[in-house]
C-alpha cells in the first residue's frame, strides 16, 4: 500500500512540476512564429491578386489577339515566289560561271608559273655546272658564290 502512495505521489508530483514548468512553447517565440504567421498570409494574399491581375491581363491579350488569329496571313503567291526563286538562281548560277572562270585563269596562271621554274630550275644547273668547270687561281670562286646562296 505504502508503494502505491508512493507511485500516486509521485506522479501527482511530476505532473505538478510538469505544469508549472510548462511544457509548451515559450511566449516570445509563440509570438514571434504567429507574426510570422500573419506576414505569410498577407504576403499569399498579395500574390494572389497579383495573380489575379495577370489573368485578367491575359485574358484581355487573348481576346485582343483573337480577331488578328482569325484574319488569314496573306501569303505571297507562287508566281511571286517562283519568279524570286529564279531570280536567286539566276545569281547564283552566274557566280558559279565567274568563279570556273576564275579558277581556269589561275590554273593556267599556275602552270605558267611550274613551266618557269622548271626552266629557271635548268638554267640553275647549267650554270652550276659550268661553274663547277672554272679554274680559278685565287681560289674557287664558283664554290664561294655556290655557299652564298
Amino acid at each position: 500500500m505504502k508503494n502505491i502512495k508512493h507511485g500516486l505521489t509521485l506522479i501527482a508530483l511530476t505532473v505538478l512540476v510538469i505544469t508549472l514548468v510548462g511544457c509548451g512553447v515559450n511566449k516570445d517565440e509563440h509570438q514571434k512564429v504567429v507574426s510570422e504567421l500573419k506576414e505569410t498570409k498577407e504576403q499569399l494574399g498579395k500574390a494572389n491578386d497579383k495573380i489575379a491581375q495577370l489573368e485578367k491581363s491575359l485574358a484581355g491579350a487573348k481576346a485582343q489577339e483573337k480577331p488578328s488569329v482569325e484574319k488569314p496571313v496573306k501569303m505571297e503567291t507562287p508566281a511571286k515566289v517562283d519568279t524570286i526563286m529564279q531570280d536567286k538562281l539566276a545569281a547564283a548560277q552566274q557566280e558559279t560561271t565567274n568563279l570556273r572562270a576564275k579558277v581556269e585563269s589561275l590554273t593556267k596562271e599556275n602552270s605558267s608559273l611550274k613551266g618557269m621554274l622548271e626552266k629557271l630550275k635548268g638554267q640553275l644547273a647549267e650554270l652550276e655546272s659550268k661553274l663547277k668547270g672554272m679554274k680559278v687561281p685565287s681560289g674557287n670562286i664558283g664554290s664561294d658564290l655556290l655557299k652564298n646562296r
